[in-house]
């Protein structure tokens, strides 16, 4: 079930999940990375239109935080540190 929960972007477990309306699903943070580049949902290049409070997919981040646990909890961690890193450079 691993693969599943996985952004096909940063090849990561998925980290505040975000499905297009295409429904594909991505790591919030990957997903408006890709847009910062193209409009298109990077895997289909269908139009995507977010605004950057877009929720979560409640039931992937419920399935990520319930079947791997640590695993998010490091991930959580990783995105956290990347974030200070960047705000301090």
């Amino acid at each position: 079930m691993t693969e599943e929960l996985e952004c096909v972007l940063c090849l990561k477990l998925f980290y505040e999940p975000i499905t297009t309306p295409c429904g594909h699903t991505f790591c919030r943070a990957c997903l408006f990375r890709a847009l910062d580049h193209s409009q298109g949902c990077p895997l289909c290049r269908s139009p995507v239109v977010l605004l950057p409070d877009h929720p979560v997919t409640i039931t992937i981040q419920k399935m990520v935080e319930k079947y791997h646990p640590e695993e998010a909890r490091k991930r959580k961690a990783e995105l956290q540190e990347e974030f200070v890193y960047v705000t301090a450079w």
